[in-house]
């Protein structure tokens, strides 16, 4: 490349480019803030039970999962896109839970939600209660940071609220229901704790 008599490189900065390249950058930017503040509207896949029948115990032994949840509410609307508008997730948690939904601000003016509310000291939406089959336990998770983060909670809390029985074999496995015949060695019941 020839060089100028200033001892610099002849050629210019091309500016056509570099107006380009900050425009490109500027929409961007603009397309992100946008996309923030109008999300997409995906529909809900959760089959919701209605709240008063959810106070009973649950047929199926599945515990209970009331999902507190306010429209208004930022990260309210960000569980709804992110965990009960996605298939996969609608589907675990359909299938492991008996889901019930609690919508509406702190201070509601159903008398349903808040007794529910202050069954579980809800102070923050959304809030997510996992309950033992019965109802006479409860975990409760306030807050929404991300779906695995939700997902693993759920799962935790669901393991603590079923009495799972379990077989030791070479690895540790959970077996929910009865066990078939001959799982167990004959007596074997007898040596389990709590039993």
């Amino acid at each position: 490349m020839p060089r100028s008599e200033r001892g610099g490189p002849t050629r210019r900065t091309p500016l056509a480019l570099l107006v380009v390249a900050a425009t490109l950058l500027l929409a961007r930017l603009g397309v992100g803030i946008w996309y923030e503040a109008h999300p997409e509207d995906r529909p809900d896949l959760v089959s919701w039970t209605p709240a008063p029948a959810a106070g009973r115990a649950t047929p199926t032994g599945k515990p209970v999962l009331y999902v507190f949840t306010d429209p208004a509410s930022k990260d309210s609307r960000r569980a709804e896109r992110e965990v009960f508008a996605d298939p996969a997730l609608a589907q675990r948690i359909q299938a492991q839970f008996a889901p019930v939904r609690v919508e509406g601000p702190l201070v509601s003016p159903d008398p349903g939600a808040r007794e529910l509310r202050a069954r579980f000291g809800v102070e923050t939406l959304p809030a997510f209660v996992v309950t033992s089959p019965d109802g006479a336990r409860f975990r409760k998770l306030e807050g929404y940071t991300s779906s695995y983060a939700l997902m693993d909670s759920l799962r935790r809390a669901q393991l603590e609220m079923m009495d799972l029985p379990f077989i030791r074999g070479k690895s540790f496995r959970f077996q929910v229901g009865t066990p078939p015949p001959g799982a167990f060695p004959p007596d074997s019941l007898d040596q389990v704790p709590g039993r």
